[in-house]
């Protein structure tokens, strides 16, 4: 006789406890991930406290820069590195007071550009001038003495000066 076969043994049938078991893991998931985006989107926003300052007016930025260039010529620059910082002080202060990109032209896409800016014959003539005159220093390494050197600073504060706007 085999074909017969005993009873199968009982089996354990749960009293109802496993699908409170799935219920809370669910519902801790679903906080986990309420709490998630919240802090997602908290993180996302701005903060509400936070001021920024106002950014200085261009002349300002120039003639303190103008300044420190005045304070490293005293310790005796060479002329290629003082005319790189000079011109690169000029060209931000037009950039930021006329709205163009001088930082980033030559001179030869410059100088156009200088010539539509409604300035006065006596800033526009010599600012051309120095502009053209800085590249054989910068790129030529031609010689330059100090007086030049003071000269043109001192134009370029006078530029700066007299092309703020007074309120």
């Amino acid at each position: 006789m085999t074909d017969i076969h005993d009873i199968k043994p009982a089996v354990a049938v749960s009293n109802g406890e496993a699908w409170l078991f799935y219920l809370l893991a669910g519902l801790a998931a679903l906080i986990l991930l309420a709490l998630g985006l919240w802090l997602w989107h908290r993180r996302r926003r701005l903060p509400e406290e936070e001021t920024l300052e106002p950014a200085l007016p261009p002349e300002v930025i120039a003639l303190e820069a103008l300044k420190q260039l005045a304070a490293d010529q005293k310790n005796s620059i060479d002329g290629q590195t003082f005319y790189f910082r000079l011109s690169a002080i000029l060209r931000q202060y037009i950039d930021q007071r006329y709205k163009f990109g001088a930082s980033k032209m030559t001179t030869e896409e410059f100088v156009p550009c200088v010539e539509t800016l409604e300035l006065a014959l006596d800033l526009k003539r010599p600012l051309i001038t120095l502009c053209r005159g800085t590249d054989p220093i910068k790129f030529a390494k031609a010689s330059v003495n100090d007086l030049k050197m003071d000269a043109d600073l001192r134009f370029v504060e006078e530029f700066v000066q007299q092309t703020t706007p007074h309120v």
